[in-house]
């Protein structure tokens, strides 16, 4: 909802054991200002893992974050 006007960039990442995949936001540039979907299939095995992050690049920590992130996997085979 509110990002840090002095931050670098945010970057929105998927991280599995095999491989990372991430979309970009630019405060400052007005072509990367939405959030876009990220959509993967990945390759993953049993007990590997896949963590959703946010990550802020430089700026002040105060980044308002609204709670409507989703995240839904499923075996695809």
């Amino acid at each position: 909802n509110t990002m840090a006007s002095d931050a670098a960039y945010y970057q929105m990442r998927i991280l599995t054991s095999n491989k990372a995949y991430y979309s970009i936001i630019d405060p400052a540039n007005p072509l990367y200002q939405n959030m876009p979907p990220i959509s993967v299939l990945a390759d993953m095995d049993e007990c590997d893992t896949a963590y959703c992050t946010i990550y802020q690049s430089d700026g002040t920590v105060q980044a308002d974050l609204d709670g409507e992130g989703h995240f839904g996997g499923f075996l695809a085979c």
